[in-house]
């Protein structure tokens, strides 16, 4: 089992989003795996990862968001912003 304050940050790296394929991270305000393509998160239910589709729960833009910007990750297909001169 992995407790919210001991989860590896290279465990996230090493898994990918069983729909999305794509990035996983772990929010531990939520306690956790986000997919920074998909817009689920996978619980971790008693130090257990729960890491299969039907387990996911679809974020709203701004909890997807929300959970991007405490991670310091920029979202996925965000429009890049040009500084002006």
């Amino acid at each position: 089992m992995i407790s919210a304050t001991a989860f590896p940050p290279w465990l996230s790296q090493q898994l990918a989003c069983p729909i999305s394929k794509g990035k996983l991270l772990y929010d531990i305000q939520t306690n956790a795996l986000i997919s920074c393509d998909a817009r689920v998160a996978y619980p971790v239910e008693q130090g257990v990862l729960k890491l299969v589709a039907h387990e996911a729960t679809l974020l709203s833009a701004d909890a997807h968001a929300a959970a991007l910007l405490r991670n310091d990750v920029a979202a996925p297909n965000a429009a890049i912003r040009l500084p002006t001169n």
